[in-house]
């Protein structure tokens, strides 16, 4: 039988003596001594730590004897100085103030997303709330009995290069036609400029007011004119605001009923009055706060129209004219009827 062979016992003080040189040997680097020193001095510190970590393995479980430590291995490293004390303290208390104050951003910022979500949620309601509505008056218009508009003339002759001429004849073209004016239309291929021509008949008489508007100041007539619009009584909402124009033509409020105008014929399906009343609204404006739809609505009317190129050239008008914050959401819609239409 074989004997088992116990490893040899060490003396407490031997153990204890090996015990005190790991803990010494960690003692020796300090954090705020460590910050001091170079990189290769805190390699050898820690190559020191494993070699007395080595040795006190071979002590304990195979019983070798230990090796004889330098009194290099229990030399401390240098306190700091006073200086650099002061310095890690001073660090330490701003990295506390750091803290304190993310922890204190937190709320307000969680606040401030919260609220952000909140508008953007209740933005996209209305956004799909008019959609809804719009084609609710589309879908009411489409199954009434109405005129068959007159038929478009999108002749071009006359033009030059670079021109795009949109002709749009309201009524008899044999009474005589009249030339609106000319949208200058930037290219988008930066080879010119393009001008789109929105021509209609002469007026075999004034428009005489109606009698439909109430007495009252501008703000209220309007609100009466707009007030049937809303209400979807489109053929009377037309007589107010023709009213409205003749008797307040140089009032401010007389953009807005313009482009409103022009909604009447728009879903009513009457392209060709719609698209020269937006293109009139849009000449006597062209900056006004109407003129982006104005111009929009009027490449949609000539695209219902399909007068592709005149399409076109009315949404390269609002894509190189209109570029503001503001203006994004009716670019994108511009961009998006560009795609449909397949302008180059």
């Amino acid at each position: 039988m074989f004997a088992h062979k116990s490893p040899p016992a060490f003396s407490g003080p031997v153990l204890l003596a090996l015990v005190l040189t790991v803990v010494l040997t960690f003692v020796a680097v300090p954090m705020t001594s460590v910050q001091a020193q170079s990189a290769n001095d805190v390699a050898e510190r820690l190559r020191q730590i494993d070699q007395v970590l080595n040795d006190l393995q071979r002590v304990i479980y195979k019983g070798e004897a230990p090796p004889p430590r330098s009194a290099a291995t229990l030399q401390q490293a240098p306190a700091p100085s006073p200086a650099e004390s002061a310095r890690s303290a001073d660090l330490e208390v701003r990295l506390s103030g750091l803290e304190e104050q993310m922890r204190s951003m937190t709320g307000p910022i969680e606040t401030a997303e919260h609220q952000v979500n909140v508008i953007g949620n209740r933005l996209d309601k209305l956004i799909a709330d008019i959609d809804f509505r719009l084609s609710a008056i589309e879908r009411k218009l489409s199954g009434e009995q109405m005129s068959a508009p007159a038929t478009a003339d999108t002749s071009a002759a006359g033009t030059q290069p670079a021109t795009t001429v949109v002709t749009t004849v309201v009524g008899d073209a044999a009474a005589g036609t009249q030339v609106l004016g000319t949208v200058p239309v930037a290219d988008a291929n930066g080879a010119g400029q393009q001008t789109a021509t929105v021509t209609q008949p002469a007026p075999a008489a004034a428009v005489k007011p109606l009698g439909v508007l109430p007495d009252g100041t501008v703000r209220a007539r309007y609100d009466f004119a707009y007030g049937l619009l809303r209400r979807l009584k489109m053929a009377d909402a037309e007589v107010a605001l023709k009213e409205f124009l003749v008797a307040h033509a140089e009032d401010p409020l007389a953009d807005n009923a313009r482009y409103w105008l022009g909604e009447s014929y728009f879903s009513r399906r009457d392209y060709t009055r719609a698209a020269a009343t937006f293109f009139e609204a849009y000449s006597k404006a062209p900056t006004g706060i109407k003129a982006r739809d104005n111009i929009y609505k009027l490449g949609k009317s000539l695209a219902r129209m399909e007068q592709k190129d005149d399409a076109c050239a009315s949404f390269d008008e609002l894509l190189a004219k209109f570029n503001t914050p503001a203006d994004q959401t009716i670019r994108q819609r511009a961009m998006l009827d560009r795609t449909e239409l397949g302008c180059q």
